[in-house]
């Protein structure tokens, strides 16, 4: 009797013993699910919280442009009708450079006020304010929702050389374009040149639209555009000046 007693202690114990397990086992997983989903719902957050506070860094600690003098235009075609070419203006609302003491470009930040869209030329030769409003909509930049685009210089190169050392003047930048809030990293040359005690830089930069989601009449989400067809990628004509 004594020993059928132990035994259903014993088996008692067992049981409560695996109940309390499962318990601690199910709470810790839950814990790891809750905090394995903290980090992923904030890292957007964190990550445009850095995006700002980089831009907003440079901009205060590099040289300033003259925003001015300093002038972005566009270009855009259609993808068959080669003559149909529409031209215009953005206007920067900030930036700023960063620069050694012999003036060797380091990096950069720029933002545009993508309100300030101008259309200088249409394809048909007129309806300048129908394409600007159409190009500020939703089928192309949507400037209400995304009101600014940025640039941050993620890194130079020097890959151009004279007889004296690598030339500084022809620099070759990288770094995030921010469109519609997408960001894509893009690579172009760029030429620094002097203009009046002025420093200068310039560059002529494509721009692939497919990549930051603008869709209207893009051969790369639609087909059978015949005509209407409007290349992927657009110019822009840069030509940014220091503050003197």
């Amino acid at each position: 009797m004594q020993s059928s007693t132990q035994w259903t202690f014993i088996l008692i114990g067992l049981i409560v013993g695996v109940l309390i397990l499962t318990a601690v086992i199910s709470r810790t997983t839950q814990n790891r699910e809750e905090v394995s989903d903290t980090p992923t719902e904030m890292s957007s957050e964190i990550n445009q919280e850095d995006f700002d506070v980089s831009i907003q860094t440079i901009l205060e600690s590099g040289a300033p442009l003259d925003i001015s003098a300093s002038t972005i235009s566009w270009t855009a075609q259609k993808q068959l009708v080669r003559t149909w070419i529409d031209t215009g203006t953005l206007a920067l609302t900030s930036g700023a450079l960063l620069m050694t003491g012999d003036a060797m470009l380091t990096g950069g930040a720029f933002v545009v006020d993508m309100s300030s869209l101008a259309v200088n030329a249409t394809g048909m030769g007129r309806g300048n304010d129908q394409l600007r409003n159409h190009l500020l909509s939703a089928d192309f930049f949507d400037s209400e929702n995304y009101p600014r685009a940025t640039f941050i210089i993620t890194g130079v190169s020097f890959d151009e050389r004279t007889e004296e050392g690598i030339d500084i003047t022809r620099p070759m930048i990288t770094g995030d374009m921010t469109i519609k809030g997408i960001t894509q990293e893009i690579t172009f040359p760029a030429m620094r040149s002097e203009d009046g005690g002025s420093t200068v830089f310039t560059a002529d930069i494509v721009i692939d639209r497919s990549l930051f989601d603008i869709r209207f009449g893009s051969p790369s989400f639609f087909s059978n555009l015949g005509d209407n067809a409007i290349d992927d990628t657009f110019e822009l004509r840069v030509r940014m000046v220091l503050a003197q």
